[in-house]
């Protein structure tokens, strides 16, 4: 015959199970956070670069965002984007107490794109030497009108010989593509991306 006698009481068993839970949560979520950190960062490439703006940006075809803007290195220009995201992706870890209350939270880009609007590649010469930031207006101009007087027309003329800008009109960015602050193709990308970060962060903690 085996008997046990307990000698705390049952709320003291829970706190001390809870402890020992938070322990060992507390130090496998510490060790794995570089894991969760470069597997969100990875995602986050995945999904920016699998956006229609992108394919946009990087299509030499008419009507599409790199012949409309007039990009001459759209490559570089994405990629600095791209990167920019992904760099501003950050994990902070809030450790369990006793009670298990604790947890991790996850920022994945400033909703006023600061760092995106602050890149170099953002910003394209026109040919009368003009600054053409063309990421502000694709990130915070929504469809507005933009340029009066102008307006885009396939050609075989322009930098890339498949559209220009034409005096009168007026330009806007496409409205497939145009984006406002906190509803843009950066922001859109994140949205119902739930489950996938919580399969990251299971995973990663594996």
């Amino acid at each position: 015959m085996f008997s046990l006698k307990l000698t705390q009481s049952l709320p003291e068993i829970e706190r001390s199970i809870n402890e020992a839970l938070a322990k060992e949560l507390n130090k496998a979520i510490l060790r794995k956070k570089s894991v969760t950190l470069g597997a969100l960062k990875r995602a986050t490439r995945s999904w920016i670069s699998s956006t229609d703006e992108v394919a946009s940006l990087l299509n030499g075809r008419s009507n599409e965002l790199r012949t409309q803007f007039g990009l001459t290195q759209p490559e570089e220009a994405v990629e600095a984007i791209i990167s920019s995201i992904v760099d501003s992706v950050q994990v902070t870890f809030k450790p369990f107490s006793k009670n298990l209350r604790g947890g991790i939270s996850f920022n994945f880009q400033p909703e006023d794109n600061a760092n995106l609007l602050a890149l170099a590649r953002g910003h394209q010469m026109t040919k009368k030497g003009e600054d053409l930031h063309w990421l502000d207006w694709l990130l915070t101009k929504g469809d507005s009108i933009i340029v009066i007087g102008y307006s885009y027309t396939p050609d075989r003329k322009g930098r890339a010989g498949v559209g220009s800008m034409k005096k009168g009109g007026s330009f806007r960015v496409d409205p497939r593509h145009s984006g406002i602050r906190g509803n843009n193709f950066v922001s859109r990308a994140f949205i119902g991306r739930e489950k996938e970060v919580v399969r990251i962060i299971q995973e990663s903690l594996l």
